[in-house]
């Protein structure tokens, strides 16, 4: 089996409580959000795993992994962050925990050399003075080995007391400070904005409403970042807690294939009027439309799917007359389904209907 695959499960994170605190975190949604669009961006594969051994963590395959890169995100509203902040270890109940950069260290003892970067991700800045005399402030974001030498060794030193080694490894070469990633105060809009960038320049004939298409992406960034359960192998880490390359693929796909629902929407409308439906059923199918169209931009609504793949398969299954109607086609599938059990809480019986007259138009 993979190495890395293996040593991500069976290394148990240092704790569990960072999925509860981060129910109310939106920033470091948000930053993941916009982590997903820039890796999507680019040509190769990636798995991006949430709230597992740090806030967010990069593989560089989503299937036979080698490198894997840990990012802890902060926030500090106020105030720049100081050096002696980064290091600085606060009381547990029995002993010191971790300080910030003590934890990025704590990565490269268990995983070693598959730690391709370690990165300290805040809204805010870093004081400190770079080996070029440059402020640390002034910069979007420096290697720690650039920092002056006296700044350097303090951290140095402080680590190697931390976890009383002599040896730091390569940690000052792949430890990075990304700055002012994202406004505390506006990290939502920013994050909207970024994917209305994404999708205008690699998807210009797109059509899509931004808010609930950046509620959708969230959601889903939120139901992986909650998920609280302790993962027993690589795959459920994947399908549990993770968004790959192809995941994204797939509800780009959607997106894409949602662009033609005003036009199916019409037809569908026109044809009832054809076939002299009642005004009630006409109204109630375009009033289920609209709630079909957000339901098909929903990034991963598994009930809503679930019903669609019941519906395509008992209209497979069945023989339909070439001079049927539309409206008898539709009773025919409603007749072989059990819409009462297939409805939910967030999927009615009024809504299946309308999603047989979509699928029959398929």
């Amino acid at each position: 089996m993979n190495e890395l695959k293996q040593n991500i499960i069976s290394t148990r994170p240092r704790e569990n409580s960072g999925s509860s605190s981060s129910n109310r975190f939106d920033y470091q949604k948000d930053w993941a959000i916009c982590k997903l669009l820039e890796l999507h961006t680019n040509p190769e594969d990636y798995l991006l795993t949430l709230e597992h051994h740090d806030d967010v963590i990069i593989f560089d395959s989503s299937s036979d992994p080698t490198k894997i890169s840990f990012y802890q995100v902060k926030t500090n509203k106020k105030n720049h962050w100081t050096l002696n902040e980064l290091i600085k270890q606060k009381k547990g109940k029995t002993s010191l925990l971790n300080s910030p950069l003590g934890k990025l260290f704590d990565h490269l003892v268990k995983f070693g050399n598959k730690v391709e970067s370690l990165n300290f991700i805040t809204n805010n800045k870093v004081k400190g003075v770079l080996a070029d005399k440059s402020k640390c402030e002034d910069t979007s974001g420096f290697c720690l080995s650039e920092l002056k030498s006296t700044e350097l060794d303090k951290i140095i030193v402080a680590l190697k007391n931390e976890h009383s080694l002599n040896d730091l490894k390569d940690f000052q070469n792949i430890t990075f400070f990304k700055l002012g990633e994202l406004d505390i105060d506006k990290h939502s809009d920013l994050a909207k904005a970024r994917i209305v960038d994404f999708l205008d320049k690699n998807f210009s004939d797109l059509s899509y409403k931004i808010a609930p298409l950046y509620k959708s992406i969230f959601d889903e960034i939120k139901m992986k970042t909650d998920y609280e359960k302790s993962v027993t192998n690589f795959e459920e880490l994947k399908s549990k807690k993770s968004i790959s390359r192809n995941d994204f693929d797939r509800y780009i796909k959607e997106l894409e294939s949602s662009n033609t629902i005003p036009k199916t929407t019409l037809s569908i409308e026109n044809r009832l009027n054809a076939e002299n439906a009642s005004f009630q059923t006409v109204q109630s199918f375009k009033a289920q439309s609209r709630i079909y169209e957000l339901k098909k931009m929903s990034y991963n609504d598994k009930a809503f799917r679930r019903i669609e793949s019941e519906i395509r398969k008992t209209k497979s299954e069945l023989t339909f007359d070439e001079k049927s109607s539309l409206l008898s086609c539709q009773k025919q599938i409603i007749n072989e389904l059990n819409t009462k059990n297939l409805a939910n809480n967030s999927v009615s019986e009024a809504l299946i209907e309308a999603m047989v007259l979509y699928i029959i138009y398929e």
